[in-house]
Order: structure tokens, then sequence, then C-alpha cells
């Protein structure tokens, strides 16, 4: 039995037709689906906290986070520690949250918890400070 050349073209045509609506209906249900999207467009970085100093002997915490483009550092601490681990104070308005402590930890006297990003000694509050991507985030005992 000899096929017709057009019914062969015809039939080849209509094939790839149904793989390719099966690649778009499948790829984008698959892409939705995909865990590497989960958390595309949050901005990454870590939560350190360093209680040498403190007088209380506790183990360094070291946490990643993960927030919404414009959030504070607040933002960031409290969704990666969790709140009730955060003793702190809220002034409202510009002057924002003083930390107070971490995991039951707190200072007393002339100590303070120093915030510091990428190193440095913060000049913006926790509460103002907005978190950019691959931020290391640190708080430790200082004097005044």
């Amino acid at each position: 039995m000899r096929l017709n050349p057009r019914t062969l073209l015809l039939a080849a045509v209509a094939g790839i037709a149904v793989v390719l609506f099966g690649i778009a209906v499948l790829g984008d249900g698959a892409k939705e689906d995909s865990p590497s999207d989960a958390g595309a467009g949050l901005l990454r970085g870590t939560i350190a906290v360093n209680f040498e100093g403190a007088g209380t002997p506790h183990a360094p915490i070291s946490q990643p986070f993960a927030v919404e483009p414009g959030s504070s550092a607040f933002d960031a601490l409290t969704q990666s520690l969790g709140e009730s681990k955060i003793a702190y104070q809220d002034f409202g308005g510009d002057l924002g949250y003083q930390i107070l402590g971490f995991d039951g930890v707190t200072l007393s006297g002339n100590q303070f918890w120093e915030f510091r990003v990428n190193g440095v000694s913060s000049e913006i509050g926790v509460s103002g400070y907005k978190v950019m991507e691959g931020d290391a985030l640190e708080f430790r005992v200082a004097t005044f």
C-alpha cells in the first residue's frame, strides 16, 4: 500500500501541532509548580546575632532570610528568627524599633545591640534600613 505524499505531510503537520500544543499546556503548568520559581523576586541574605560580651552564655545565631523588595531589616529579622525570639520596643513614627534582646538575652547598663550591615555599623536603624539582595545583617553587643 502506497501513501499519498500529501496525506503524509498533513499527518506530520497535525502530529507536530499536537506535540507543540501538549508542550505549551504541560510546560506552563510545570513552570508554575516548579520549586525553583518559589520565592522568585524575594531579596535574600543572612541574619547573625553575636552574643559575645552579653554576660549570658548563648551560641551565636545565623539564619537566612527572604523578604519582599522594600522590606526593612526589622521585617527580615522577624521573618528569619520569629517575632517571639526578639525583644524590642516600638517608639513609633520615624524613631521605629529598638532591639532589646534575642532569645531571652537582654543587655543592661551601657550595653546595646549594635546593628551592622555587611560588616559596617549602620547609621540607619533596624526599622528604617531597607534590605538589599545579599545583605549580611548582624547584631552584636556594644557599649557607649
